[in-house]
Formats: C-alpha cells, sequence, structure tokens
C-alpha cells in the first residue's frame, strides 16, 4: 500500500469525481465517529451533489487528503483535513471568556482554522493524520498569501478526543483556551449547522479545547547576532522542487537553535541541531541518510520568538544534540544529507 498526499483542485475537470470520493470519506468518519464532529450522517447524507461540489469549491476552504493506492492500482482517500483561511483579526478574536490570547493584526500574521482532520480506522497507526497536516503547513508556508512573516493555525478539538489531542500535541500545536460548540461552528464556516431558536447546552458549554500552531513563511530574512559581535544575514531562501531549501553563510560559526527538529512519530521539547557555517561543513542526523549536493541549507518554517541561539564547538554540540552529529568534512559546496525515512526532507528542520 502506498500513501501520497495532496492538495484537491477544486478547478479540474474531474470535479463531481473529487466530489464523490470527498462525500464517501466525509460520510465514512460520521459514521465511524460520531462523537468527533459537530455534524452528523443524517444531516449530511441528505446533500445532494451539488453540495458536496460546492464544498469543495468554497472560496475560503483548502482541502488536503490521503490517497492509499493498493498493489492492483485501486485507489481510496482515507485521510482529509481542510483549512479555512486566511480569516481576518476581527473574525478570528475570541471572546473573552474563552481565555485565548487576542490575535496578531493582519499586518503581523495570516490566521487559519484547520478542521475535520480524519483517518480510516483501517488505516491508522501509520501517522497518516500528521504528515497530511505537515503538507497542509506545507502549503501555508510556500503559498504567497498576505506576506505576512508569521501563520498562525487554530484547532478546536473536544476534549474526549484523546488521541486527536496526542497528535496536534505532537505537530507542537500549544493550547490557549476554550470553546463551546457555537464558537467552533463559526470558526470551522459551518454556521450553516448552528440552530436557528434558542441554542440548548450542548452548543453553549465551554469545554471544546482551543489550540494554535505559529509558523512561519519560507521567504523570511533572519538576522541574528553571533558570537564575536558578528551578524549573520540569510538572504532569501530558495526553494526548488525537490523541496531542498538554499542559503549562504558567510562566517565559521557553530549555531544551536533550539525546537527545530521533529519527526513525525513525536516532538521533542526541546531538541537541537548543530551546524557548523564554514563552506566545508556537513551535519547528518544519525539515521538513514542520502548526500544531497547543496549548499549549507537553510529554513524558517519554525521561527519562534522564545528561540535563542547559543554557541559551541562541535564536540559540545555533538554532546548537546539529540540525533544529531558533526558527521565529517567535506569539499566545497557543503552536502545536506537528508533523512529518507518517511519521506521527509530538510522542510523539517530550521536553520539560522
Amino acid at each position: 500500500m502506498e500513501y501520497h498526499f495532496i492538495k484537491v483542485d477544486c478547478e479540474g475537470p474531474n470535479l463531481y469525481t473529487l466530489a464523490a470520493k470527498y462525500k464517501a470519506l466525509r460520510l465514512e468518519a460520521l459514521r465511524q465517529s460520531p462523537t468527533s464532529f459537530s455534524s452528523t450522517i443524517e444531516t449530511e447524507s441528505q446533500f445532494s451533489d451539488e453540495v458536496w461540489v460546492s464544498r469543495l469549491q468554497t472560496p475560503d476552504k483548502e482541502n488536503f487528503v490521503c490517497v492509499a493506492t493498493a498493489e492492483d492500482g485501486q485507489s481510496e482517500w482515507v485521510a482529509q483535513v481542510t483549512l479555512r483561511g486566511p480569516v481576518s483579526a476581527k473574525e478570528f478574536l475570541p471572546p473573552i471568556e474563552s481565555g485565548q490570547p487576542n490575535p496578531a493584526s493582519d499586518e503581523e500574521a495570516e490566521k487559519w482554522q484547520m478542521l475535520s482532520l480524519y483517518t480510516l480506522p483501517s488505516h491508522r497507526g501509520m501517522k497518516l493524520g500528521s504528515r497530511l497536516c505537515e503538507k497542509a503547513f506545507e502549503f501555508l508556508r510556500s503559498r504567497n498569501g498576505t506576506g505576512t512573516p508569521q501563520i498562525v493555525v487554530r484547532i478546536m478539538v473536544k476534549p474526549e478526543n484523546v488521541a486527536t489531542l496526542r497528535l496536534y500535541d505532537g505537530l507542537g500545536f500549544e493550547r490557549a483556551g476554550y470553546c463551546t460548540l457555537e464558537e467552533a461552528l463559526r470558526a470551522n464556516g459551518d454556521t450553516d449547522l448552528i440552530p436557528r431558536e434558542t441554542l440548548d447546552d450542548q452548543y453553549t458549554t465551554r469545554s471544546g479545547i482551543v489550540m494554535l500552531l505559529h509558523l512561519a513563511r519560507a521567504n523570511i530574512k533572519i538576522v541574528g547576532i553571533f558570537r564575536h559581535s558578528l551578524t549573520l544575514i540569510i538572504p532569501r531562501i530558495v526553494r526548488d522542487d525537490t523541496q531542498m531549501l538554499v542559503g549562504i553563510f558567510r562566517y565559521s560559526l557553530t549555531l544551536i537553535i533550539p525546537r527545530i527538529v521533529r519527526d513525525d512519530t513525536q516532538m521533542l521539547p526541546r531538541s537541537f541541531l548543530a551546524v557548523s557555517t564554514t563552506p566545508w561543513a556537513t551535519v547528518t542526523p544519525s539515521w538513514s541518510t542520502s548526500i544531497r549536493p547543496y549548499l549549507t541549507v537553510v529554513e524558517t518554517a519554525r521561527v519562534n520568538p522564545d528561540w535563542r541561539v547559543e554557541t559551541c564547538n562541535p564536540l559540545e554540540a555533538e554532546m548537546l544534540v539529540r540525533g544529531v552529529i558533526i558527521k565529517e568534512v567535506l569539499e566545497s559546496p557543503v552536502r545536506w544529507l537528508r533523512p529518507d525515512t518517511a519521506g521527509y526532507g530538510p522542510e523539517k528542520c530550521v536553520f539560522a
């Protein structure tokens, strides 16, 4: 079985075919996990084909799916997630009683709501949900969008969905407050599912967990002041079709950037990656690798104001870094040794 993660093309010629696949997965999700969603199978099973098509064509929503392909070539959609946005700061603003922080202005951060994450039970246990979310985050970081340096992704989860909460924790989301079902429906763009009559406790009880994730757009510049009072300026990052990110270093410094290594199994709460910025140094994770002939790789996808820069020599780095070591000295240009596991490339790491 092979798995591929794609963004659904809502403008292609096969829209009704895609809508049928989306409908089948959505109804199966509602049937298998009725308590995980704010809607019901009784409601959505009555939707016409045109409604399912319109769902894929909603202007402010982007849909992502995992496609499973069997050895005989048959394929099906087995996981999905949706992004809604960009959402204005005014619409993103939570009620005071939710305990959520006020959102950044539209000039400072682009804001998105993530919803409807689901994986069929027969395909669970392979981290498909996490990998699908990473596909969505890759889309957010790479799109031109509003040009803001920061991106905020918000989710609202029922407290009983322990596995889902654990997944989001592993992706780096942080708990930020509580919401009602009515607020979640509005945030998800599903106001048509809110009853027009007086709302009962089901809609007004503040029990849903709100979580936030901060991403950084991939084309911003980073300026840092390091050892010997030297300033290292990273030029605009260049992304090519292999997802390698290229930057140029000018000073012989060894940097340690906290919270930059993450994999599909867990979010290491404090992990490090060391890189010597001379044009002949190489760093490599300690697992399976393949050499990629690039200049020193630079990624800004995990920029966070809480990060700090620490300096050390390679020996200290090897002692400090979990799962990452200074591998060897190579001739110019620098070669990046990329982990092949799970098909992840340098977009999983951040350098400054």
